[in-house]
């Protein structure tokens, strides 16, 4: 009986030392996977939070992040807000709120922006106390702090859009697509897509001639006068002329350096371009213009 158990023993601190190897590896293995992530494509952050599980750097590690933010009302205190940033423990980014003496910031916005190649990219905007969004810019971590990489507050500079507003709607591949707001002066309110492409370290728009929103292309606008619709922006050529009353579609927006232009389909299936004025000129029974 004793050399039974003497031989049990035995066997069962055998199989301990066996397996011993292979724990040991399996908490490695996962000490070290915990080491590493995969960003989604699109983050959406809070302020006042820390995260633990985002790679932010880009090297493919996980990274220690934290925001923090103030806002205040600038009619009562003459506070100024801000937004801090602070990776692995280090302040990477400060916004001091520039319009604390006006229409003060309300909340800051920031998202993360994963490209299919690692590349992480902070989409930060301010919204005002009354609504409108006066920073919107890319940011990308360099050597200790992030770095700016896109305004696109400069994207339709000199052109107007009242109300102007944009935000991530898509990030694949190497590229980030931006869903556009803005108050045309034709047309009045509209939605369009804007697309941007990373490559050797700078962002550049993959073309200035941008779809609207699906939606966008099903609204109906009426003439609220006769003008002209041209074969393209150039506006050389007469494609069509629009009537008091006619019903058209919006299907694209296009921009120069002085001019946005939007590309109109009639009844009859004609497509055309017109100018948008820089000011509040509505072609259109529909065209809104709010605040």
């Amino acid at each position: 009986m004793k050399k039974l158990r003497r031989w049990f023993t035995g066997l069962l601190a055998a199989m301990i030392l066996a397996s011993a190897p292979a724990a040991a590896n399996e908490v490695s293995a996962a000490s070290a996977e915990s080491r590493y992530t995969v960003n989604p494509s699109i983050t959406t952050l809070q302020t006042n939070c820390t995260y633990n599980y985002y790679d932010v750097t880009g090297d493919g590690k996980t990274d220690s992040l934290a925001l923090e933010a103030a806002s205040y009302d600038s009619f009562n205190t003459g506070k100024q807000g801000y937004l801090k940033i602070y990776i692995n423990g280090e302040n990477a980014f400060t916004l001091n709120d520039p319009y604390y003496k006006g229409d003060a910031t309300w909340k800051y916005d920031v998202k993360l922006c994963t490209l299919n190649n690692s590349e992480v990219f902070f989409f930060i905007r301010t919204c005002s106390e009354t609504g409108y969004y006066n920073f919107c810019r890319l940011y990308r971590y360099d050597n200790g702090s992030l770095k700016s990489v896109l305004n696109l507050k400069n994207t339709y500079k000199n052109i107007f859009h009242h109300r102007e507003r944009m935000d991530v709607a898509n990030v694949t591949g190497n590229r980030i697509q931006m869903q556009w707001y803005g108050q045309l002066g034709a047309v009045g309110a509209l939605n369009w897509i804007v697309e941007y492409r990373w490559d050797s370290g700078k962002f550049y728009r993959t073309g200035k001639t941008c779809p609207v929103l699906p939606d966008e292309k099903e609204r109906s606008f009426t003439a609220s006068k006769s003008f002209r619709a041209y074969t393209t922006a150039a506006l050389k050529q007469k494609a069509f002329t629009v009537h008091k009353g006619d019903i058209l579609k919006v299907t694209q927006v296009y921009n120069n350096s002085k001019y946005a232009f939007v590309r109109l389909t009639n009844e009859k299936g004609k497509a055309g371009w017109i100018p948008c004025p820089n000011t509040h000129s509505p072609y259109f029974k529909e065209a809104m213009y709010v605040g």
